[in-house]
């Protein structure tokens, strides 16, 4: 037992003489002149500021000696603050300087500079500002975990090549940033330059590869002393015109304002989301919904912060009706529906957030939807009735966070969806935190689920909860994760958030190994292994154990490949597939396998291609997917992308119907074949102004071959059915958009929209003599024009002053 004590105790506790690395330090110059930003360095306010350098290498070499020179030099005054990147190169005629999209990023072919600051020094929380050698800005809020690019702030910069390489230079005004109100400031800071030909990452500060984040390895900035926070208020009113069937105007705004240092009112006034690109739709034959990602700039800009707890899923403000799918069950005889919105409208939308000196985050968010109506006609007599699917909605959510020092944190989390006109009441909340000591990492969250319903026979109340607890080690070549969670049989957020399961029990054990020093053919080599045990948890069954690991092999060239591998080593009871609870459907055994392939991404022609197949041990059920995806850049300015989606799904079981009346629910063995390509054409003019084509297919072809009722062990037996399941389904979309930024925070966008849809049962189609006929069918088309224009207090303020 001792021995068993001390093995335990050798694992999980860390060796306390390991000491984290010293942070670099600097000290910020005070200017009393601002410098012009064009970067030239023959300005002369720079040579009062002293130089930053001793960079070193991020990746190839973590820890390495950079192949070229940098040289930083930063100064202030009460208004902004400066950089000047001196990014020096021994083949400036080699610099990559690709044009994009801002906040394109790495994802262009160019070299890139980067300012990282934390002003609240805790190691959780960055705002970054970034810039290409084509002058293409990039800025994010960044948290430990990932980039947030929606996030656009107002700030100057200019780039320039030189003989000894290239210059950013930069001006980032106090009101673009949220910092502390102290006299004298202590910021976070670390800069990272790109070189892309070598595929080369360096930093100032050390950020080492074998720890977990990068913005917790951060110098520091000292030298910010008595600076006011500026007043933050900012207005970007907009005007936009549609054309689809006929000319229609609208118009509304977007306002920012500073409550004080810490904390912004962010408010969206008549929003307008006409020119966001629509959701890559499918057909979903599953019993878990479909995810589609947040597209609205209001809804992810700034939103680092409501994340916590993986509460708030923003596509419910705005969705799908509530009582959408009922409609067709209101029908009397000799009705029909006229109308029916996919999707409720917005009376406006309000964030407050923002963190205080002293470590206390606050995040609050309120949305309001207008009621929306279906219209339902009696062909008899001509009259049209509505159907409310879903009154006028109020969406809530408040978070509440405590920073516990570097990278730990506790956050009170709670969303509120309050429907009064249905009587209707759903609200969530509890806890999340996250605690890290040296290597190891604590965390988890407890929440409480909450509904208030009005039922034919008067009102239901439904309550659930939801558990997770997570250990990890978080530094060194091996790593390892331990995870728990646990949700009740009537846990539900969906009225606000997304779940894809409940009554439902997970273990997962991940085993992880990171290899960053160069070998003689590899630059990294990493692999990971997944156990994955599932139960329900009411009542405790046995629901699934899957193994699966990949292995990821990056060569010296860039190119890199990768293997996958997973089984189901002992039969899967499925509890979810029958669609009505204490049903089960037994999956058969089963394994897959493929292989992922992508060139160096620095040359004119790249592809990425993987193959994957799958086959189970029963009903022979098999499949096989392709993905494929070249990339060709004709110039610094055009390029063009295409992605393919492939896959075949021989003799797949699945949900097909059923009979409430008699108990009975019926599967279905299909043949499935899925097809996705889409396309796009890129055309930068400058970085300021862009052209963009892209274009979707989505074909899925459902072909049955036999039908099967479902005993209540899980096994099924053979049925004849009269019904014909088959489905044919297409979707075809095409956008064309033209955006200028022509001036700082305001741009002008052409938007041209079109869509096909089909759907039937001529499954026995080609994929051109299909095509063909998706676009002989009807189609919905849109153009619009929208300006928005970016109205800055401090701007007009130092213009008056000036004048």
């Amino acid at each position: 037992m001792r021995k068993l004590a001390l093995i335990f105790f050798i694992i999980t506790v860390p060796v306390w003489s390991i000491t984290l690395p010293l942070r670099k330090q600097f000290t910020i110059t005070r200017t009393p002149t601002a410098p012009k930003i064009d970067a030239l360095p023959t300005d002369k306010v720079w040579k009062q500021a002293s130089p930053i350098t001793d960079f070193i290498q991020q990746s190839p070499i973590n820890g390495g000696t950079p192949s070229q020179k940098t040289e930083v030099k930063m100064l202030y005054d009460d208004r902004a603050i400066y950089v000047l990147a001196l990014l020096y190169d021994s083949k400036p005629d080699s610099i990559f300087s690709e044009l994009g999209d801002r906040d394109s990023g790495d994802e262009a072919n160019a070299d890139l500079f980067s300012v990282e600051i934390n002003p609240y020094n805790n190691g959780l929380n960055s705002m970054e500002f970034m810039v290409s050698a084509a002058g293409v800005q990039m800025d994010s809020k960044n948290d430990i975990d990932q980039m947030h690019k929606s996030w656009d702030a107002v700030w100057k910069s200019a780039v320039q090549k030189t003989k000894e390489g290239w210059i950013a230079e930069m001006e980032i005004p106090f009101s673009a940033i949220r910092f502390p109100k102290k006299e004298i400031q202590l910021w976070e800071i670390n800069f990272f330059r790109l070189i892309k030909r070598n595929g080369e990452a360096i930093t100032w500060n050390f950020v080492d590869k074998n720890r977990y984040g990068w913005l917790n390895q951060a110098g520091e900035m000292h030298g910010i002393e008595h600076i006011k926070p500026p007043l933050r208020l900012s207005l970007m009113p907009y005007l936009t015109t549609y054309y689809d069937s006929k000319i229609s105007f609208k118009g509304g705004m977007d306002l920012k304002y500073g409550l004080n240092e810490s904390f912004t009112l962010d408010m969206m006034l008549i929003p307008d989301f006409g020119q966001t690109r629509g959701d890559d739709g499918v057909l979903n034959l599953t019993s878990v919904e479909t995810k589609y990602d947040e597209k609205r700039q209001f809804f992810t800009e700034g939103t680092e912060l409501f994340s916590k707890g993986d509460l708030f899923y923003s596509r419910r403000i705005g969705g799908q009706p509530r009582l959408y799918e009922n409609v067709a069950s209101q029908l009397s005889t000799h009705e029909i529906i006229l109308k029916n919105p996919g999707e409720t409208s917005l009376y406006n939308a309000t964030k407050i957030s923002g963190y205080t000196s002293s470590g206390w985050g606050i995040g609050i968010l309120n949305a309001i939807t207008q009621p929306e109506n279906a219209l339902i006609k009696d062909t008899l007599t001509n009259t049209i009735r509505r159907y409310i699917t879903q009154d006028v909605s109020n969406y809530n959510l408040l978070v509440v966070e405590k920073n516990l020092g570097k990278e730990s944190y506790v956050s009170w989390v709670n969303t509120n969806v309050t429907i009064p006109g249905e009587h209707h009441m759903a609200n969530v909340s509890g806890l999340d935190f996250k605690y890290k000591f040296l290597r190891y990492l604590l965390s988890g969250d407890a929440f409480f689920s909450y509904i208030h319903d009005k039922t034919d026979t008067g009102f239901s109340n439904q309550t659930g909860h939801r558990l997770n607890l997570n250990f990890a080690k978080t530094k060194g070549e091996f790593r390892y994760e331990l995870d728990n969670s646990l949700l009740s049989h009537s846990y539900d957020p969906r009225d606000f958030g997304y779940l894809e399961n409940k009554n439902l029990i997970s273990n997962n054990l991940k085993l992880q190994y990171f290899h960053f020093t160069p070998t003689r053919h590899f630059n990294e080599i990493s692999g990971e292994m997944n156990f994955t045990y599932e139960s329900l948890y009411l009542p405790l069954l046995y629901s699934r154990f899957e193994l699966a690991a990949n292995l990821k092999l990056l060569f010296k060239s860039l190119h890199y490949i990768k293997f996958y591998l997973s089984a189901t080593p002992i039969p899967k009871y499925d509890y979810f597939e029958p669609r009505v609870e204490g049903w089960k459907y037994k999956e058969p055994t089963a394994g897959y396998g493929a292989i992922e392939y992508q060139t160096d991404t620095r040359k004119q022609l790249a592809l990425m291609a993987k193959i994957g197949y799958w086959q189970a041990t029963r009903f022979g059920k098999k499949a096989l997917y392709l993905t494929w995806q070249p990339h060709y850049r004709v110039n610094d300015k055009l390029s063009f992308d295409f992605m393919a989606n492939w896959y075949f799904l021989h003799n797949a079981i699945g949900f097909v119907d059923k009979n409430i009346r008699n108990d009975s629910i019926y599967f279905g063995r299909r043949n499935v074949t899925g097809i996705e390509n889409i396309g796009t054409i890129k055309f930068s003019f400058s970085n300021k102004n862009s052209l963009n084509l892209r274009f979707r297919h989505y074909w899925s072809n459902i072909k049955y071959g036999g039908y099967y009722l479902l005993q209540t062990s899980g096994n099924m037996q053979d049925v004849t059915l009269r019904n014909n399941y088959n489905i044919n389904y297409n979707l075809f979309n095409a956008d064309v958009s033209y955006v200028w930024q022509f001036l700082p925070g305001s741009e002008l966008s052409f938007v041209w929209k079109n869509y096909f849809s089909t759907a039937n049962q001529k499954t026995n189609r080609n994929y051109l003599s299909n095509l063909t006929n998706v676009f002989s069918s009807s189609q919905l088309r849109s153009l619009s024009l929208k300006i928005i224009y970016y109205i800055d207090y401090q701007t007009i303020k130092a213009h008056f002053k000036k004048a």
